[in-house]
Formats: structure tokens, C-alpha cells, sequence
């Protein structure tokens, strides 16, 4: 099986591979409903995530931040206590299909992501044994949708962005890895990610 048109398959994790409530968990909190689409760019811009998701700032002032800034009324121990679950399971099929395109690409991660969810998408859903490459925004220190995390990657892969696809469910993400070269693509959930990889010729 060769497929000439990439070196390198790059996910994001959360609605792309891995079933993620995180967005439904925050509006059924919010007083005020934003749209999923106005919610997502908010925490992607806050400066309290950006600091969590960076490894720059511990669990309970994060939870405290959030909710002061979304104005919710549950306490940071519930808060957390819900957070932990947010990401929920691998989609079915997932780690099937992961470990069929790794006998033919290198694959990679590229999530904003936190130590809590984490460690249950690397060891409790064996992510750990399919990618190649992980590039974890807490362990890194680099976030979606900066450019700098893109090029981290193309960086640290040694590959050219023309030969790297990426898959992400959220277009701000989508947009800032097209500008470095790669080729990026928008996808909801595991069917959207087999309709784009048929589309290439990788299925």
C-alpha cells in the first residue's frame, strides 16, 4: 500500500477521533447560548484555556477562571469533576482505521489538550501504539490555532507542509494550518474523516 500524495496524516483528537462533549457540557451551564460555532472561538481565544492548555497553569485556577468567565454557578470541584469526562471514547472504529493507515503514513496527533484529558486519550484509548508522532499543546506549549503549532510540527517531522494532511473538526484550526502549506481539511466525527481520506486515495 503506497499512497503518494502525503508523507504524513496529522489528527486533532477531540470530534475528530475521539467523541469530545466538552462544547453541549458548557452551553447547558451558559445562561446566555451562544452558537457552537461563536462558543468554540471563545475558548479558543481565552486567555485562561490558552494558559491550561499551554502547561502554564495548574486544574483548580483554571475551573476557577472559566467559570468566572462564562459566569456558571457550579463550584471548581464540580467544574473539574465533569471536565475529566468530557472526553468521553475513542469513535468506533477509530483505532481500527489508525491502525490501518499506519501501515502505509506516518500518522500524528496535534490536539489542545490538557495532563487531564491527556492521559486518558494516550493510555486508557491506546493512542499511545498507532501515531508516530504526538504533539500534546501542554507538552508542547504551542496552541491551535497559532501558526507556530504548524510549524512545530512540520519542524520536528522533517516533512514538507505539501505533504501533510491535517484533519480538524474546528475551521479556525483548519484555516491557520492551510496558511503554513499543509493541506487541511474540516472533519466532524470518523465518517467525515473516511470521506476526506477516500476523496485523497488513502481508503
Amino acid at each position: 500500500m503506497h499512497h503518494p500524495s502525503f508523507d504524513l496524516l496529522v489528527f486533532d483528537l477531540g470530534g475528530v477521533l475521539v467523541e469530545n462533549v466538552g462544547m453541549d457540557r458548557l452551553l447547558a451551564w451558559m445562561s446566555t447560548k451562544p452558537s457552537a460555532e461563536e462558543l468554540w472561538r471563545t475558548w479558543l481565544m481565552s486567555p485562561t484555556v490558552r494558559a491550561f492548555e499551554s502547561g502554564n497553569l495548574s486544574a483548580v485556577p483554571f475551573a476557577e477562571a472559566v467559570i468566572a468567565e462564562l459566569s456558571l454557578t457550579l463550584s471548581p470541584a464540580e467544574f473539574l469533576t465533569d471536565f475529566a469526562g468530557w472526553t468521553k471514547q475513542l469513535y468506533p472504529g477509530a483505532l481500527e482505521l489508525l491502525q490501518y493507515l499506519s501501515q502505509s503514513h506516518r500518522l500524528a496527533s496535534l490536539s489542545n489538550t490538557n495532563g487531564i484529558h491527556w492521559h486518558r486519550c494516550y493510555h486508557e484509548m491506546q493512542l499511545a501504539t498507532v501515531f508516530d508522532y504526538h504533539f500534546p499543546s501542554h507538552e508542547t506549549g504551542r496552541l491551535k490555532p497559532d501558526r507556530e503549532a504548524f510549524e512545530y510540527v512540520i519542524e520536528h517531522t522533517g516533512r514538507l507542509p505539501e505533504r501533510i494532511l491535517f484533519l480538524d473538526d474546528n475551521q479556525l484550526n483548519v484555516n491557520s494550518a492551510a496558511a503554513t502549506g499543509m493541506v487541511a481539511r474540516k472533519t466532524v466525527g470518523l465518517a467525515e474523516v473516511q470521506e476526506v481520506l477516500r476523496g485523497f486515495g488513502i481508503l
